[in-house]
């Protein structure tokens, strides 16, 4: 796995660690409820083709805890924030599960600042069945089942998640989850998100895991049929953790997106 250099960045009192690596055209990686505080095969994946700034959300990993960051908008306000900070200027956007919310949100925001727009088994749209599982008490109770709701791969999920995990990843994630809860403890979705979704211009690819067992197949069709010319792409063996159980599909599918015209 290659080498990434860490960065502890401070916006408004907020210190967020981004991980980079990599060269070309910016691309920013939001992970999702899980999956915070390390360089995974697909960032390494990425960083072979673009420059690749993988943060930890505030909340999460090694960036510090806001709790008065409650809302999608926060977040919004402290990425932009952020990318000023970097220099991060027109990334790909690529967002995973509650990342791909926050990436929603982020782009309708601010529509002209992005040359592309990836949503990955993507949070937010308010079309969430009554039957959904309920995703706080799956991951406290963990084991088997909950593994089967989110991964097609049991392969993959196994080493995901090991069978004797150390305090400090025990740790990581019960933040992990606290920091979730502080987002989307009442619902997964922004019943406004629908419409606010014709508002974007970068191009922008919906790509779906069919097993998904948290956010069904249908939503990646819902979010497709929102948002002007996107692209949607089913992967037919994978669940909710498409980076993890395909990340050449998600690599090559980002890599055949063309890119924003300069405004």
């Amino acid at each position: 796995m290659s080498a990434y250099e860490e960065l502890f960045v401070e916006v408004h009192g907020v210190k967020t660690c981004v991980r980079r690596a990599g060269s070309g055209p910016p691309l920013v990686y939001w992970h999702g409820a899980g999956g915070s505080g390390q360089w995974y095969p697909h960032h390494d994946l990425l960083a072979q083709h673009f420059t690749v700034y993988a943060s930890d959300h505030p909340g999460w990993g090694a960036s510090d805890t806001a709790e008065w960051m409650d809302t999608m908008q926060d977040y919004v306000l402290h990425y932009d924030s952020l990318f000023r900070t970097l220099g991060i200027e027109r990334p790909t956007l690529v967002g995973h599960s509650l990342g791909g919310w926050m990436a929603a949100a982020f782009a309708t925001t601010y529509p002209t600042q992005l040359a592309r727009l990836v949503l990955i088994n993507a949070a937010g749209f308010p079309s969430i069945s009554e039957t959904a599982p309920d995703f706080f008490a799956a991951a406290m109770r963990g084991g088997p089942q909950f593994a089967k709701l989110i991964f097609h791969k049991m392969e993959v999920a196994a080493a995901y998640f090991p069978p004797d995990p150390s305090p400090e990843v025990r740790l990581r994630r019960y933040r992990e989850m606290t920091s979730t809860a502080r987002l989307a403890w009442h619902c997964w979705f922004d019943e406004k998100l629908p419409l606010r979704l014709s508002r974007l211009t970068a191009p922008t690819l919906v790509l779906w895991g069919a097993h998904d067992g948290l956010f069904p197949e249908e939503l990646g069709h819902k979010y497709a049929e929102a948002i002007p010319n996107a692209r949607l792409l089913i992967l037919p063996d994978c669940g909710h953790m498409v980076p993890y159980e395909d990340p050449q599909a998600m690599v090559q599918a980002i890599l055949e997106l063309p890119e924003a015209q300069t405004p």
